[in-house]
């Protein structure tokens, strides 16, 4: 397969792997490799690049992954694997609250900072999109029926505190 002319054949196929080099670089610095277990379906980086979140269906089990990995010393990761049915993840633009929404019409919060989840099940379907306001105060999911729901991000998480 021909590329662009400014791209030396250096396209090596390994298993999920892929090498590129560009002419004049001598090649490209990995800063992580991460196995998941089942076909990925969404990468997110936090906004600050400290992390990012890896969604992925199953594999040999009946869920999926969602696995957060640590891309420096920047921050302390406390957890690493969470078994779910993730269908869409998003970071809030501050980096510091991960939400995702999943197949059973769940969707899930996660603050870094304070380490606490809030799990809610808003939709009886199938969700799609997970999605912060600019500000981070909101998150918004959307299920198959057309059903948009707007949460408050801060009174979510309040409310699991105690």
């Amino acid at each position: 397969m021909a590329g662009p002319p400014h791209v030396r054949n250096a396209a090596t196929n390994v298993r999920c792997s892929c090498r590129v080099g560009w002419r004049g670089a001598s090649s490209w610095n990995v800063i992580t490799t991460v196995a998941a277990e089942g076909s990925i379906r969404q990468i997110q980086f936090d906004p600050l690049d400290r992390d990012l979140v890896i969604a992925s269906e199953a594999g040999r089990t009946l869920l999926g992954h969602v696995q957060i990995v640590a891309l420096g010393p920047q921050r302390v990761v406390r957890w690493h694997t969470v078994a779910a049915a993730v269908r869409n993840v998003a970071y809030a633009p501050d980096g510091e609250t991960i939400g995702f929404v999943c197949a059973d019409g769940g969707s899930w919060l996660y603050s870094m900072h304070s380490d606490i989840w809030a799990y809610t099940r808003d939709h009886n379907t199938d969700t799609f999109t997970a999605r912060f306001s600019p500000d981070g105060r909101l998150f918004a999911t959307s299920d198959r029926r057309g059903l948009v729901v707007v949460r408050d991000v801060q009174s979510t998480l309040a409310g699991m505190k105690n």
